[in-house]
């Protein structure tokens, strides 16, 4: 449905249109709306329409020869050249060494990924996520879990459940909701705030490590400080938010 109306070569990603398929993601998942587009994908494992469209635009082109169709030609060349296709072959189209769209889609997911993760690693709002990513579908997605479960996960991979992410909120409005006072880290967490148990022992940084991994083994710990902020809300006002 998302793709409908984009066999033009003018089309051009349109942020409409991409914008309302993130907006799709993130209830999938169950995210906040500020969560960035690029981790929201990674996750999913999910392209930009970029690739569908280009082919989607040649199959169009085909039945609208007539014209002089200058414009949807400069993008068109773009297009090719961006992904790496001699523009000849792809601009001929006579059916004579023909492109091939699984080699140029294929391309680009690959230009998407390396985009992604440029993005991710310079990241301000989860500057975890990059070392938390393994490749391919975390396996927590593949399992039978209600979807509380999975989404809980998700909300603490992509950042949402701790505030040091939230750059353009004011300090005051970082504090942990744990115990109200300190930068809500999870450093702070971990060592300065609560003396929560995880498995194994090891560094701050390693217990994040675990919580935080492809198969959702942290789950249950996420479950107990949503527990524990929501009682401490009740009891004093700190807790939500």
């Amino acid at each position: 449905m998302v793709s409908y109306g984009v066999e033009i070569w003018g089309w051009k990603e349109r942020e409409a249109v991409e914008s309302l398929q993130e907006r799709y993601l993130r209830w999938v998942l169950g995210v906040e709306r500020r969560t960035p587009g690029y981790l929201v994908r990674e996750e999913l494992q999910r392209e930009k329409l970029r690739a569908k469209a280009g082919k989607r635009a040649w199959a169009f082109e085909e039945r609208l020869r007539r014209g002089d169709g200058k414009g949807w030609e400069r993008e068109r060349e773009q297009y090719f050249v961006e992904r790496g296709v001699e523009v000849d072959r792809g601009m001929r189209g006579d059916g004579e060494d023909e492109v091939n769209f699984e080699e140029i889609q294929e391309r680009d997911r690959e230009m998407q990924r390396v985009e992604r993760w440029e993005k991710i690693r310079d990241s301000r709002y989860n500057r975890w996520y990059g070392w938390i990513k393994g490749e391919g579908l975390p396996k927590y997605l593949s399992k039978s879990w209600g979807e509380g479960r999975w989404r809980r996960v998700a909300r603490f991979r992509l950042g949402n459940e701790v505030k040091e992410g939230r750059y353009w909120e004011e300090e005051e409005e970082r504090k942990c909701r744990l115990c109200g006072s300190g930068w809500e880290t999870w450093e702070h967490i971990w060592e300065g705030c609560r003396a929560w148990k995880m498995g194994k022992g090891g560094s701050w940084q390693e217990v994040v490590g675990r919580i935080l991994g492809e198969e959702g083994e942290g789950e249950e710990w996420m479950r107990e400080v949503e527990e524990e902020r929501k009682r401490m809300w009740e009891e004093g006002g700190v807790g939500e938010g």
